[in-house]
């Protein structure tokens, strides 16, 4: 059994010495392509808990985002309409630009969102994380639609009885 509370490495030539690290971040409702909070609490605090496991270039990520009662408002520069995204990811995503030039999405994986008001309402949601113009730290949010994918607005998050859970992967080529 091996317990590693920061970080181990491999010796080479066995592999090509990955880095192993485990640890938290603070995942944020954003405004899609922007680092600006689609929300402000007025009321009380929502649950935010954003765990990861790096191995080498790989970045598993889960993410729970809970309003839990807090009253959120739209933020200044935010509307219902507003493509929202989360923010807040420990690290940049790789834009494969040496292996395929002009990438500009990784998918990331998949999540359920939900808003409970009397009757419980809930949305399959996928996450692209995004790498152009530039890559940021930000994965932004669709469902699959009647016609195709479709972004998720900030209205899908924005009662005091949301909730955002999310797992998924994605590739980094920052070293630790």
């Amino acid at each position: 059994t091996v317990q590693v509370e920061s970080g181990i490495t491999l010796p080479s030539p066995t592999v090509s010495n990955p880095a192993f690290k485990t640890g938290t971040f603070t995942p944020e409702f954003q405004k899609r392509g922007e680092n600006l909070a689609l929300y402000t609490y007025t009321v009380g605090t929502p649950t935010v808990i954003g765990k990861y496991t790096k191995i080498g270039p790989l970045v598993f990520v889960n993410i729970l985002i809970a309003h839990d009662g807090a009253n959120p408002g739209y933020n200044s520069g935010v509307d219902n309409t507003t493509g929202s995204a989360i923010g807040g990811f420990p690290y940049l995503p790789d834009s494969f630009d040496s292996i395929t030039p002009n990438t500009w999405w990784q998918v990331i994986g998949t999540g359920a969102a939900g808003v409970s008001s009397g009757t419980w309402s809930a949305y399959n949601i996928f996450g692209f994380m995004i790498n152009h113009p530039s890559p940021m730290t930000q994965m932004a949010l669709y469902y699959q639609g009647a016609s195709g994918p479709e972004q998720v607005n900030a209205n899908t998050f924005g009662g005091s009885t949301a909730h955002f859970r999310f797992s998924g992967h994605y590739f980094t080529n920052q070293n630790d």
